[in-house]
């Protein structure tokens, strides 16, 4: 039975989601302790898993995110070394603090359209926008040896920015650009010298608007197709490409074939997700609630996955289907400040929180997440990213195998001068020895959890010592077997 892991954050950062769904590996090169041997980095598959601003290679994966302490609204391109555990930005400047368009690592909407990145063939690739044309563009692993790889721009048109305008699988791109009052689907080699070319046109019968999205899953692409009728009217699609032929068949007509839930689609080219078994995902909203649907392209067979309730009309407009990452689905559920207008303090901290929903099938049972934040601290700068090893590593290393109720807590409070960061679980505990080799990384063997509580661990002390050179401190403490353990980051308070 499926369970549902309910994570509530409302400082700090939301546990990362737009990453890396299953980790992978290089079986050449990595021994059988490397954390992630079991799944091996396939350079024609299509990361389906990856949001679009990540990109997996063989050892690692790059992103793209904002500056490490937040200060501004700039990106940066990022490698995370899974084997190392660590994270650097693609800069080669001593002194570069990573915070300004001056950092070699500074990526800008032109330089990477729709900040969509892509590895193959050992580079990195991206889409740029020049004067003239749209062009795919390469580097090397650094982020240097920059080469022009193909004009993607036909008859002039430009490549639509839509979050799921592109994908590389099995050596072609595949990306769409934008008409007068049609879309097309185009493609690209990248292993020979052939020029892009139109795979399928979507001409606006009703010269409204048209949306297309893809969804690159083993050796075909998903197309996700919404044709406006009216402001109150959508025609919805599923259609699929055979990447060997480039054949574009319907696989469904969801209002044909399902008039009352097509009524209720929303976000049809934005919150949806495919796997490998032909499932699709979506979301719909009705007067009463807002709901997250599981459908089988190939049976048919439709179901409910996932119901909120909807206490205010507009409650809808803040709960979004975020990812899906091979194995989980998740659910970000936000404040709608319309339905706290006028409410006392108190009742708006009791009442309503941010909440992050993991459709999870691999706990037997429910994991409750707790937080108690100091609310003089909302402003505070912490680091993104810096959370989810730890919940991670909770959930994996301290809860996974227990048969009582889990828990994690999560405190944000001041000492001093220092913020403090605590998160505490009831889960199998850690003697003192236990706790002194993960602090020391000297951890190189799987344990019988499959997985060693010292992985990503580093990568925070890392990160913790470049943001704050050497004024934080990181401490690991548990009462022994059977009696949790809680991890505390203590930072310099710096308030925004």
């Amino acid at each position: 039975m499926k369970k549902i892991i309910l994570i509530i954050i409302t400082v700090v950062t939301m546990l990362g989601i737009s990453a890396c769904g299953d980790k992978q590996s290089n079986q050449s090169t990595v021994t059988d302790d490397y954390r992630y041997s079991s799944y091996t980095y396939d350079d024609n598959a299509p990361q389906y898993y990856m949001a679009g601003s990540a990109a997996a290679s063989e050892t690692g994966y790059y992103y793209i995110d904002g500056a490490p302490v937040i200060n501004n609204s700039n990106m940066y391109i990022y490698y995370y070394d899974m084997i190392k555990d660590m994270t650097i930005p693609l800069c080669s400047k001593v002194d570069c603090d990573h915070r300004t368009d001056e950092c070699e690592a500074y990526i800008s909407q032109n330089i990477c359209v729709g900040s969509k990145i892509w590895y193959h063939n050992e580079r990195l690739y991206m889409i740029e926008k020049t004067e003239e044309k749209d062009i795919l563009v390469s580097y090397d692993k650094t982020m240097r040896d920059k080469k022009e790889e193909k004009t993607l721009s036909i008859n002039g048109l430009s490549v639509n920015k839509n979050s799921k305008n592109a994908c590389i699988t099995n050596g072609k791109l595949y990306y769409e650009l934008s008409g007068d009052n049609s879309l097309f689907i185009c493609a690209v080699s990248l292993n020979s010298d052939e020029q892009a070319y139109v795979v399928k046109e979507y001409v606006s019968e009703y010269n409204y608007y048209e949306r297309v999205s893809l969804y690159p899953i083993e050796d075909k692409i998903y197309v996700n197709w919404l044709s406006g009728v009216s402001a109150d009217k959508s025609l919805y699609y599923i259609e699929q490409i055979d990447i060997s032929t480039d054949n574009v068949s319907r696989l469904c007509d969801m209002n044909e074939k399902y008039p009352e839930i097509s009524s209720t689609i929303i976000n049809w080219n934005s919150e949806t997700y495919f796997d490998k078994d032909g499932n699709l995902y979506f979301t719909c909203v009705d007067k009463d609630n807002y709901m997250v649907k599981k459908l089988n392209v190939s049976t048919g067979d439709i179901k409910d996955l996932y119901v909120q309730e909807l206490q205010h009309e507009k409650d809808y407009g803040y709960v979004h289907l975020k990812n899906y990452d091979g194995n989980y689905i998740y659910i970000y559920k936000g404040v709608n400040l319309m339905a706290l207008s006028g409410k006392p303090l108190d009742e708006q901290f009791k009442k309503y929180d941010n909440y992050i929903y993991i459709l999870n099938v691999r706990f037997s049972g429910e994991i409750h997440f707790e937080k108690k934040v100091d609310e003089s601290l909302l402003g505070v700068h912490i680091p993104s990213m810096l959370l989810q090893p730890i919940v991670e590593n909770s959930v994996n290393y301290g809860i996974r195998n227990i048969d009582w109720e889990g828990r994690i807590v999560l405190s944000v409070y001041r000492e001093e001068e220092k913020v403090c960061i605590s998160i505490k679980d009831n889960g199998v505990g850690m003697t003192e020895e236990r706790i002194a080799q993960v602090m020391q990384n000297c951890i190189s063997h799987q344990e019988d959890t499959g997985d060693s509580n010292g992985v990503g661990l580093n990568n925070v002390m890392e990160r913790l010592h470049l943001f704050f050179d050497g004024a934080e401190e990181f401490v690991m403490m548990s009462e022994g077997p059977g009696r949790g353990t809680e991890v505390v980051i203590r930072i310099p308070y710096l308030k925004m």
